[in-house]
C-alpha cells in the first residue's frame, strides 16, 4: 500500500511497506493530499478514495480506543 506521507513542491513522497519514495506530482490523479491511499496504474498513481476513507476510519477508531479511558 503506497500511502501520502507528505507534498514537498513537486514531489509526493510516500511510504511504500516501511520504504520512502519519490513520486513526481504530476504522476498522481485524483485528490492527492496528505494521508491518501494510491493505487499503481501502469505508469502513474491514482488516489485511492475508498482505501483512503477506510484507512482514516481505521486510524480513527484507534484512536478513541486509546484515549477512551
Amino acid at each position: 500500500m503506497v500511502i501520502v506521507d507528505r507534498i514537498e513542491n513537486d514531489i509526493v513522497i510516500c511510504e511504500d511497506n516501511g520504504t520512502y519514495i519519490n513520486i513526481p506530482k504530476k504522476n498522481i490523479f485524483g485528490n492527492l493530499r496528505e494521508g491518501a491511499v494510491l493505487t499503481k496504474t501502469t505508469d502513474s498513481y491514482t488516489v485511492n478514495e475508498d482505501q483512503t476513507e477506510l484507512r482514516k476510519k481505521e486510524i480513527f477508531q484507534k484512536q478513541n480506543k486509546l484515549f477512551s479511558d
